[in-house]
C-alpha cells in the first residue's frame, strides 16, 4: 500500500461536481488513520470481510508497479430531485456504475393521466441512506416521501420494491424493460448534463453577438486555465453564425415546446434512439388501425402508450387520441425532429469535451464535426445568386400567403463523399437532374448536414408518408418552406437546393402508401406527384452539364379531378441520388 494515495470521498464527490481532477492534498488521509475504508462514489463501503483485499494477499504481491494506482472510473451521477429537502451531502448512490434512480412516466387518455414518479437511492459519506419518491400530473408540483434507512440493503430492497410496484419489472431487468398495462415506463438514465447545457445556452444567448469568435477568457478550467484565451474562429463570420444558429440548444427545446414534447421530463440530451424507434413502433401500430374497423378504444391506449415513451406536457388538457391521418403526420413530424435531435446533441456532448482542451474555437470544432467539405458564403452579385434569387422570387405559391421569403444568404455547400458517392453511382450524369428544394426544421439541420437526408425507419408506418418513405422536395418554395416551421418570432429559416437525379419519374394524380413499390415495379428510378401549380417550363435554365432550374414562374394547369396536390412533389427512395448543393438562410416575413 506503500504507492497508494488514500483520500476521502469528498474528493471524488468533488471532482464529479466540477467535472476536473481536483488536488487531493486537501483530501489526503493520514496512513495511520483509523477512519473506515475509502467509499464507493456513491456513499457506501463494502462490510463483508470476505470481498475485502488484504494487503499480503498473493493478488497484490503479483499486481504490476503500472496497476497500484487504481483510477476512478468518472461516473456521471444523477442529479438529486429539486423536491428533495435532505441535506447537500445526500447524492444519488452509485454502484458498478449503475446510479439508482429510475424516472417514470405514465399516461392514460381514458382517466386523462400524465403522471410521472421519481425514486432515488440517497446516500451520505457516512453511510445514511433515504428512498426519496416524488409523484404527480405533468407540470404540477406533486407529492413526496422520505423513507430513511440505517442499512444499505434495506434501502435497496425499498427501492426495489417501489419500483416493481410500479412498473412491474424488477429493478435487476431493467436493461430488458418491458412496458406493462396501466404501469408506469422507465425513462433513460438522467445523468445531469442537460441542465448544465441549457443554463450554459441560456447564457450565450443574453450574450448573442458579443465576442462572436473572438478569444475570450474561459470560466472553470483546470490550473491556470482562466488566465487563457479561447482561440479566434477561423470561420467566415457568416458561417459562424450560422453554426451558432444551429448547434442552440435553447432553440431545439423551445421548437419540440411546440410540438407539446416534455423537455422536463426526458431533456433533448438524453433522449435515445431506442425511444425514438419504440415511438415510431407506436405509431406503426396506430396506422394499422386506422386503416381498418374504427376502433376508439385501441386508438386511445395506444395513443397512452405513444404518450408514455414520448413524454408529452398537455397542462391539465385532455392528450388527444392520435385518431386521423393529420395527427399521425405531426407526430411522425416530431419523431423525425427528435431523431435529428439526437444526433445534435451527441456531436454538442463530443464537442464540449473536445473544447476543453482550448486548441480550437468552439465554432470551428463544432463545424468541423459536420464534415462538410465546403460551406462558403456566395457573392451576391455572382450569376448563380441571381439564379436562385429568381428561383426563390418566381415559385412562391399564390396559397401561401402568410409571409414572404427573403433571402439572407446563401452557402455553397459540399458534403464530405457526397459528390463521390453521386459520381460513383452513375447520378452525375443521369438524364432528369433537377435543382429542388427541400425545407426542414432549424433542429434537423446538424443531422441533415452531417449525416446527410435519411429515409424514415423501417420502424415508421408508411401510411405516414404520402408517397411512401423517401426524401421529398419540391419544385415551389414556399411548398418546401412550410416545412421549415417558422412563427413571427422565430422567422429564420434554413432551406436546401439539392441536385437530385430523378431519371424516369412514376406520375401520380394522387397518394399511393406504396409508391416505392410501384414505381420499381413500373421501372421508374422516382415518384412525382403532380400538381396542379408548377413552374412554367418555358423558363427553366439548364446549368452544370444538364442540370435543371425550373426557376420560371408558377402557372396553373387543366388537370383531371382527381388532383389532390396543388403543387409537385418529387420523392426519391435512394439518397445516393440527392447531392447537397446550396444551403439558404431565409427570413419568412409575416
Amino acid at each position: 500500500m506503500d504507492h497508494i494515495t488514500m483520500v476521502t470521498l469528498d474528493w471524488v464527490l468533488d471532482s464529479l461536481k466540477k467535472k476536473k481532477r481536483l488536488d487531493i492534498a486537501p483530501y489526503k488521509l493520514d496512513s495511520s488513520s483509523t477512519s473506515s475504508p475509502p467509499s464507493t462514489a456513491s456513499g457506501s463501503t463494502n462490510s463483508s470481510d470476505s470481498k475485502k483485499r488484504k494487503a499480503s494477499d498473493p493478488a497484490d504481491e503479483d499486481e504490476k508497479v503500472d496497476k497500484k494506482i487504481k483510477v476512478l472510473k468518472e461516473i456521471r451521477q444523477p442529479p438529486v430531485d429539486m423536491a428533495c429537502t435532505l441535506p447537500s451531502t445526500y447524492s444519488v448512490y452509485t454502484d458498478s456504475d449503475v446510479a439508482w434512480n429510475a424516472r417514470l412516466n405514465q399516461t392514460n387518455l381514458d382517466p386523462n393521466n400524465n403522471k410521472f414518479y421519481m425514486i432515488q437511492l440517497l446516500a451520505t459519506p457516512t453511510n445514511q441512506y433515504a428512498v426519496f419518491c416524488h409523484w404527480g400530473r405533468v407540470g404540477a408540483n406533486g407529492q413526496k416521501s422520505t423513507d430513511m434507512f440505517p442499512d444499505l440493503d434495506l434501502a435497496k430492497r425499498c427501492f426495489e420494491g417501489k419500483f416493481r410496484e410500479k412498473t412491474k419489472n424488477a429493478w435487476a431487468d431493467r436493461d430488458n424493460f418491458e412496458k406493462r398495462p396501466g404501469k408506469y415506463y422507465l425513462l433513460p438514465p438522467d445523468d445531469g448534463d442537460s441542465d448544465e447545457e441549457v443554463e450554459e445556452d441560456k447564457s450565450k444567448s443574453k450574450n448573442k453577438g458579443k465576442d462572436k469568435g473572438k478569444g475570450k477568457k474561459i470560466e472553470g478550467s483546470k490550473e491556470s486555465k482562466d488566465d487563457q484565451t479561447t482561440p479566434k474562429s477561423k470561420l467566415h463570420h457568416k458561417v459562424q453564425e450560422l453554426v451558432e444558429l444551429i448547434f442552440n440548444t435553447g432553440m431545439m427545446n423551445r421548437q419540440m415546446k411546440e410540438l407539446d414534447y416534455d423537455a422536463d421530463k426526458m431533456p433533448l440530451g438524453k433522449l435515445a434512439k431506442s425511444t425514438i424507434l419504440h415511438g415510431y413502433e407506436v405509431l406503426k401500430r396506430i396506422s394499422e388501425v386506422l386503416g381498418g374497423k374504427p376502433n376508439m378504444p385501441l386508438l386511445s391506449d395506444l395513443s397512452s402508450e405513444f404518450y408514455t415513451v414520448i413524454p408529452h406536457n398537455f397542462g391539465r388538457n385532455v392528450p388527444p387520441v392520435i385518431r386521423d391521418a393529420p395527427t399521425l403526420k405531426k407526430k411522425l413530424e416530431m419523431l423525425e425532429a427528435l431523431g435529428e435531435i439526437e444526433i445534435a446533441q451527441k456531436l454538442i456532448k463530443e464537442n464540449k469535451k473536445l473544447d476543453e482542451a482550448l486548441t480550437i474555437n468552439p465554432l470551428d470544432q463544432q463545424f468541423a464535426s459536420l464534415k462538410l467539405n465546403k460551406l462558403e458564403p456566395m457573392s451576391k452579385t455572382s450569376e448563380r445568386y441571381k439564379l436562385i434569387e429568381k428561383y426563390v422570387k418566381n415559385t412562391h405559391g399564390t396559397t401561401h400567403s402568410m409571409y414572404d421569403l427573403v433571402i439572407d444568404e446563401v452557402f455553397d455547400l459540399e458534403r464530405q463523399g457526397e459528390t463521390e458517392r453521386f459520381a460513383d453511382a452513375g447520378f452525375s450524369k443521369f438524364h432528369n437532374r433537377r435543382l429542388l428544394w427541400h425545407g426542414s426544421r432549424l433542429t434537423n439541420y446538424v443531422g441533415i448536414l452531417s449525416q446527410g437526408l435519411r429515409i424514415a425507419p423501417p420502424e415508421a408506418p408508411a401510411t405516414g408518408y404520402m408517397f411512401d418513405k423517401g426524401a421529398y422536395f419540391a419544385d415551389c418554395v414556399s411548398k418546401s418552406a412550410n416545412y421549415c416551421f417558422t412563427n413571427g418570432s422565430d422567422n429564420v429559416g434554413l432551406m436546401l437546393l439539392c441536385e437530385v437525379a430523378l431519371g424516369d419519374m412514376h406520375e401520380l394524380e394522387q397518394s399511393d402508401y406504396n409508391a416505392k413499390a410501384n414505381s420499381q415495379k413500373a421501372g421508374k428510378h422516382s415518384t412525382k406527384g403532380c400538381g396542379l401549380s408548377y413552374p412554367d417550363e418555358a423558363h427553366d435554365v439548364n446549368i452544370d452539364d444538364g442540370l435543371r432550374v425550373q426557376a420560371g414562374p408558377l402557372k396553373s394547369g387543366s388537370r383531371g379531378a382527381g388532383f389532390r396536390l396543388q403543387y409537385n412533389e418529387y420523392i426519391v427512395y435512394d439518397v445516393s441520388q440527392v447531392k447537397m448543393r446550396y444551403l439558404l438562410k431565409m427570413k419568412f416575413s409575416y
